[in-house]
């Protein structure tokens, strides 16, 4: 609406004149606006994280404490302590996914695949906002999410 003022984030606003005209104030320092963009980008890792990761069909949790559990259960298949009978993984949708040692060691591997590439992207980013020239350049950063 003209003359209305919209807060953008810490210190930026933006309004439009009675003519339409956008008018964009900035007191952000180059700081906070890379901060700013660092803790976007943290956010939207933290929004794929809780996405999970496909395996068989069936989407699985990839939160620290899922990988940690699916990274000891390969360590036991490696050191020869085999899979207790019927077995199964919990699916995110709170399922049942009856998984073969092999099966459990793919399942383990797709989610360290998926967070590792998460985390690329995330640091990618990351790192492109610390590089920035200025607030628009910090606020421009995007990651490169994988599909």
């Amino acid at each position: 609406h003209p003359g209305c003022w919209r807060r953008v984030g810490i210190m930026k606003h933006e309004y439009r004149d009675l003519a339409g005209v956008l008018h964009v104030t900035d007191s952000r320092t180059l700081a906070e606006a890379r901060d700013e963009a660092a803790a976007r980008i943290e956010t939207e890792y933290a929004e794929h994280i809780a996405r999970g990761v496909v395996y068989a069909g069936k989407t699985f949790q990839i939160d620290p404490a899922s990988t940690q559990d699916m990274a000891t259960i390969a360590v036991r298949i490696a050191v020869g302590i085999p899979l207790e009978s019927g077995f199964a993984w919990r699916a995110a949708d709170n399922s049942f996914l009856p998984v073969t040692e092999q099966e459990a060691l793919g399942l383990g591997a797709a989610a360290a695949s998926r967070v590792y590439a998460l985390r690329k992207a995330l640091w990618a980013a990351k790192d492109a906002a610390r590089a920035a020239k200025d607030n628009d350049a910090a606020d421009a950063v995007k990651a490169a999410w994988p599909k």
